[in-house]
């Protein structure tokens, strides 16, 4: 299972990847701060999970979902 987590608070983000790495460790988890790194690595990696924050400067997580 790939998941990945997208937040633009570093501690908030921080947190999230620990909880996700300390409750699925057999998951492969990636954690981003910037909308464009999620993206581009979405493009090319299938993801199962995703987390993300709904408030960001770049763009929201809905909109993010959405593409």
């Amino acid at each position: 299972m790939r998941i990945i987590a997208v937040d633009d608070e570093r501690i908030a983000l921080t947190g999230l990847e620990s909880i996700l790495r300390r409750t699925m460790p057999q998951a492969e988890t990636a954690a981003f701060r910037r909308v464009e790194e999620a993206l581009a690595y979405a493009a090319h990696t299938r993801v199962d999970v995703a987390f993300l924050d709904v408030r960001m400067r770049e763009m929201n997580g809905l909109s993010l979902a959405e593409r």
